[in-house]
């Protein structure tokens, strides 16, 4: 009987813990986006400039081309892990992109969700590491 509880014991103490370090992981922050990034490859070009402090991340982003003006556009995220998760505060634009390295990479929707095209690829290279906000969005 005490071996039986001992397993149990055990068992619990080894779920616990593997509760916790997954909750870790989700809130780790192992990446920085600091700076400006442009769109590669096609599409309408995209260029957002971050600031990241812990995981709270502020900015600015801007689209050009068809049927868009060109303006800065305010942007709120978080990152979690290696992901960026933003959204556009004037609601044109969310998306959670993978940062490795100098590239981050994912999927972008134009908002509200279901109203809109579908969700694209979005492929972005940091061209400057400082925070160079723009001055007057």
């Amino acid at each position: 009987m005490r071996a039986a509880l001992g397993v149990i014991a055990a068992a619990l103490a080894f779920a616990s813990g593997c509760a916790q370090k997954d909750w870790i992981d989700r809130t780790l922050v192992t990446v920085d986006v600091t700076g400006t990034w442009a769109r590669v490859g096609g599409g309408q070009p995209v260029t957002i400039v971050l600031e990241q402090q812990g995981p709270k991340v502020s900015g600015f982003l801007m689209t050009q081309g068809y049927n868009q003006i060109g303006t800065w556009r305010p942007l709120d995220g978080t990152v979690a892990g290696d992901v960026l998760s933003f959204q556009v505060r004037d609601g044109l634009m969310t998306g959670d992109l993978t940062v490795t390295g100098e590239q981050m990479s994912g999927l972008a929707r134009q908002s509200p969700p279901g109203a809109g095209p579908p969700p694209f690829e979005l492929v972005l290279q940091r061209i400057n590491s400082s925070p160079s906000l723009p001055s007057k969005p």
